[in-house]
């Protein structure tokens, strides 16, 4: 017998991203809450803390560790830092699936955690079994999988502009520029000097100019995409707004009109209900995606500098994040892939 409601564990409910799983699937129509971690607010309700959440009043947050002794949820989606789940994990996947919003089962190269982490991964079983969840390019491998590796915000905008660009001629993967500007949410719900109010209000500024940790993930995915190695510049900013992440990609290429371009595009995604194309000449924004798990993109060939440039628009904690995770946790469950994840953007 098939069950009404899937259970479902927050490990790490009180991040930004946690919140925004809990307000997700709190409004779902197949989904319960039954567990939310918190080492900050252990043993408060999560009402209390949190009222806006559409939850059940009698949920309490409860410790990190209790997650591995929890055995009565269907799923878990940990929104634990990086280098967190390693040790509750095994035990996890013996009853339940799992979907990890954080970086440590995306790489597949376990040197590559040595290189941009600073951690031996110790679980190098493990990265073989992880799909990665960017579900427009892995929506079969996604279907069947125990472990989700959930992507990063930045990769998401990115790869999504990408993708398209592997059927076209032409395209100089060797060349990739990669230009993104990100809302302070991005950088977590943490107490630090430059994310407040009054430091960042009005600031604009770039960080991790040279060696992003979401470089690897880009390369890794963008080199599958092009069945060939790729190379990536990225330089990310950030701008004084709470959330949303708008990215401009530049790709060299053969002289290519601008109608060929979108063609390729709205054939490429076709179908996809989190994917949309704006109108010729039109530039996407951060707003028109607030708190929704779609990403706009916008399509321009610089004919004269035989450049393409591919400008898209998710929200970090939604499409970045949560609304991706609930996206791949309904391909998981059989349900449709769209559920709960349908709202109109939060405008203003």
């Amino acid at each position: 017998m098939k069950r009404l409601k899937i259970r479902c564990a927050v490990v790490g409910a009180s991040g930004y991203v946690g919140l925004e799983l809990l307000r997700l699937l709190g409004q779902h129509p197949r989904t319960e809450v039954v567990l939310a971690t918190s080492n900050t607010h252990r043993g408060k309700a999560v009402a209390e803390v949190f009222p806006h959440l559409p939850l059940k009043t009698s949920l309490r947050f409860t410790p990190h560790d209790d997650a591995a002794d929890f055995n009565a949820a269907d799923v878990f989606l940990l929104s634990l830092p990086h280098g967190n789940s390693f040790n509750i994990i095994e035990s996890l996947l013996a009853t339940a699936k799992v979907i990890d919003l954080s970086a440590d089962y995306r790489l597949k190269n376990p040197a590559d955690y040595e290189k941009w982490y600073g951690f031996t991964h110790p679980k190098p079983h493990l990265l073989k079994k992880a799909v990665y969840g960017l579900t427009e390019l892995n929506r079969r491998a996604v279907r069947g999988a125990a472990l989700v590796a959930n992507p990063g915000c930045y990769p998401t905008g990115m790869l999504l502009a990408a993708a398209p660009l592997a059927k076209l001629a032409g395209i100089k993967p060797d060349q990739i520029i990669i230009d993104a500007k990100s809302g302070y949410s991005g950088a977590g719900r943490v107490l630090a000097e430059k994310y407040l109010f009054t430091e960042a209000s009005g600031e604009f500024t770039a960080y991790s100019v040279v060696g992003h940790r979401h470089c690897p993930e880009m390369l890794q995915e963008t080199s599958r995409i092009f069945g060939k190695a790729v190379k990536i510049v990225f330089t990310p900013h950030l701008i004084p707004v709470s959330r949303g992440i708008l990215s401009t990609l530049y790709a060299k290429t053969k002289v290519i009109k601008e109608e060929e371009l979108r063609k390729a595009y709205i054939k490429f995604y076709r179908g996809e209900p989190f994917v949309r194309i704006s109108p010729a000449g039109e530039t996407p924004g951060i707003r028109e995606v607030s708190g929704t798990n779609m990403c706009t993109i916008g399509l321009f060939a610089d004919t004269e500098n035989s450049v393409i440039k591919v400008i898209t628009a998710i929200d970090n904690l939604c499409k970045g994040a949560a609304g991706q995770a609930v996206q791949n946790m309904n391909l998981m469950f059989g349900m449709e892939e769209t559920a709960g994840l349908e709202a109109a953007p939060l405008v203003p």
